[in-house]
C-alpha cells in the first residue's frame, strides 16, 4: 500500500502566484495544470486524488509535486528537452526560403503600376 504524502507547504506569495497563473487567461494550459496539481497538493490531497480530479496520471502529479517541492515555482514553466513538436524544417532550410521570397520575383509577376492596380491595364 502508499505511504500517505504530506501536504505540500506554500508560502503566500508562492499560493497567490500560483492561484494567477492558474486562472490568467493567456496561462499555457500545462502550466495551469501542473499549477492546480501543486494548489491541491498544498490542499493535503493524495496523489491518487488529484489525479482522479484533474483527469490526469499518478506518476503526473507525483512528478509536479516532487519538482515543484525541489525547484520551486519556476520549474513549472520549465519544459523538458526533447518534448513538443519538433521543427519540421532545420533553421538553414527557413532562412534559405526566406532569402528567396524576399529576393525573388514569381513568374508572371507584375512590376510598377500595373502590380498596384490589378484590371486596369489589359
Amino acid at each position: 500500500m502508499l505511504a500517505p504524502v504530506s501536504a505540500l507547504s506554500l508560502s503566500d506569495s508562492d499560493q497567490r502566484q500560483l492561484e494567477q497563473w492558474a486562472f490568467a487567461f493567456g496561462t499555457p494550459q500545462q502550466i495551469v495544470l501542473r499549477c492546480r496539481i501543486v494548489l491541491a497538493a498544498a490542499r493535503g490531497q493524495s496523489d491518487n486524488a488529484i489525479a482522479s480530479q484533474l483527469e490526469v496520471n499518478r506518476h503526473t502529479v507525483r512528478l509536479w509535486r516532487n519538482r515543484f517541492r525541489q525547484q520551486g515555482l519556476q520549474s513549472l514553466w520549465q519544459i523538458a528537452s526533447g518534448r513538443g513538436r519538433k521543427p519540421s524544417y532545420r533553421a538553414e532550410k527557413i532562412q534559405q526560403i526566406i532569402d528567396t521570397t524576399l529576393r525573388s520575383k514569381p513568374k508572371g509577376a507584375l512590376s510598377g503600376a500595373a502590380a498596384c492596380w490589378p484590371g486596369t491595364w489589359g
